[in-house]
């Protein structure tokens, strides 16, 4: 008989800690919401901070929100139309993306990379895999 009480004990114990489980999810949903309703404003103003335009380690960061990607430029060097920029990006996908956020970049490849030629003009651009979704770049506007 002992026994009987005990398990029913152990039963009911359990469908209460089931039910408080149940029932603390909908709290915290419901604390989570009005912790976005107070907070909003710096909320929204850190948000923005991760997807603008930057510095990083003292570098240039350019995000490109339509690419999903993110570049560091980690150097330049030359003179107004000829200078040269090199850095590394993001690539969220792990395909090498159009640098600048440009869509007119068609890459083709080229050693261990690939490589962009404006038509007609001098300008260039070279990306290279560092690590999965991370590439290097080099380009000369």
């Amino acid at each position: 008989m002992r026994r009987k009480k005990l398990v029913w004990a152990a039963a009911l114990l359990c469908a209460l800690l089931v039910c408080a489980g149940l029932l603390a999810r909908g709290d915290r949903r419901e604390r989570t919401a009005r912790y976005v309703q107070q907070n909003r404003a710096a909320l929204e103003a850190f948000a923005a901070e991760l997807t603008a335009d930057g510095t990083y380690n003292g570098w240039t960061v350019s995000y490109w929100p339509e690419l999903g990607m993110a570049e560091f430029e980690t150097g330049a060097s030359g003179l107004g139309s000829s200078t040269s920029y090199w850095g590394f990006y993001y690539s969220p996908e792990d395909v090498p993306l159009p640098l600048m956020g440009t869509a007119e970049m068609h890459y083709a490849p080229s050693g261990n990379g690939w490589r962009w030629e404006e038509p007609a003009g001098d300008n260039w651009a070279y990306t290279q895999r560092l690590a999965e979704r991370w590439y290097w770049y080099e380009m000369h506007f």
